[in-house]
């Protein structure tokens, strides 16, 4: 093999006596991802009930599997699109001190589930709206209004006092006896904390 030939194939490229370097980006070979965007792990997911669910009431006791709706677009890093809105986010509701924390296992974007560790903070359990509304509390009062006339007759006499008394016992009880939920609606979304990072390919 001719001399020239051979030290270029060994050690670089010699012309005519002269040592010619060539420069390390171009001899390098570049990695590009095609199509993967990855996102990483403290990122936020924010999620809500699905479009044709408008409110979620909760059993702060009971653990659930779920599917929510992401409800904004998620960028990596570089400003990639990598989470659209709509995606399906799925998870398990579970009961911790004070209401429940929603973990996500699983994203499916564009027909393709992703595996995926994240969860929310305390979703914190109130009364239950839909029993301490005004409309509930009137419906209380209402019956702690005639329970007390029935007392009143029953025990000689109807009058104003006993009836507004047994209004308020009415209303009081009500809003006693109603259960603990978590709510959650489409006005509020949920923050999902990524646990780890999350490669996406398409």
């Amino acid at each position: 093999m001719n001399r020239s030939l051979l030290s270029i194939a060994l050690a670089g490229v010699l012309v005519t006596g002269s040592l010619v370097v060539i420069p390390a980006a171009t001899a390098q070979t570049r990695q590009f991802n095609v199509g993967v965007t990855r996102i990483s792990a403290g990122k936020q997911i924010s999620v809500t009930p699905p479009s044709d669910e408008d409110t979620l009431f909760l059993d702060p006791g009971r653990t659930r599997q779920y599917s929510m709706t992401v409800s904004e677009d998620l960028y990596d890093g570089d400003d990639n699109l990598a989470i659209p809105e709509g995606s399906t986010v799925r998870g398990t509701f579970r009961p911790v001190k004070g209401g429940l924390r929603f973990y996500a296992d699983a994203v499916v974007i564009r027909g393709r589930t992703y595996p995926l560790r994240a969860v929310s903070k305390i979703i914190h359990d109130q009364k239950d709206p839909r029993e301490t509304g005004a409309g509930a509390i009137a419906g209380d009062a209402a019956i702690g209004a005639a329970g007390g006339a029935l007392i009143g007759a029953l025990t000689g006499g109807v009058s104003l006092g006993g009836t507004l008394v047994g209004a308020a016992a009415g209303a009081a009880v009500g809003n006693v006896t109603a259960p603990q939920v978590v709510v959650i609606d489409q006005a509020n979304p949920i923050d999902l904390k990524l646990q780890n990072s999350l490669t996406i390919r398409y």
